[in-house]
């Protein structure tokens, strides 16, 4: 099997359980094992821990993330802000729902072995710099704009 056909059968499968998970009301957050494991599950709740984003991502998604951009930190915050910005009407406290993130990906999924994809995440990549070429996406600022 190759890497893409591999890396989009695993992002099935964990979007599937995701919605199952929904479906049945079960808690979708916060496995020890794998938040404790995971560099993408890491940066992102810390990012959301020191910036007070007040949103709840589940585990589910950490992980399509985590998939898709091949566990690039940088790609993964672009990625998850690019899911909260398509919520409409953004509150504290939401929790983030498989169809949030199908609002976004409609047709397939976004890794970053599919090179329309992986332009499409380099380009936010670029737009996050600033003028000295710094990361917005590790500024207090760049995150709040959700809220605005």
């Amino acid at each position: 099997m190759n890497p893409m056909t591999e890396t989009i059968e695993l992002c099935s499968r964990a979007f599937i359980a995701w919605n199952f998970a929904a479906m049945e009301g079960k808690n979708m957050n916060r496995n020890e094992e794998y938040n404790s494991q995971s560099f993408i599950a890491k940066v992102l709740r810390k990012k959301m821990e020191v910036f007070q984003i007040p949103v709840n991502i589940p585990d589910y998604l950490l992980i399509l993330i985590e998939l898709c951009t091949q566990s690039n930190p940088g790609v993964s915050q672009v990625m998850l802000k690019e899911i909260l910005t398509a919520i409409p009407n953004l509150q504290p406290g939401h929790e983030i729902k498989p169809e949030d993130f199908s609002r976004v990906y409609t047709a397939d999924f976004p890794t970053m072995e599919n090179t329309r994809w992986e332009k499409h995440f380099q380009k936010l990549w670029d737009a996050q710099k600033n003028s000295e070429g710094q990361n917005l996406c590790d500024t207090v600022d760049w995150w709040m704009e959700l809220f605005n």
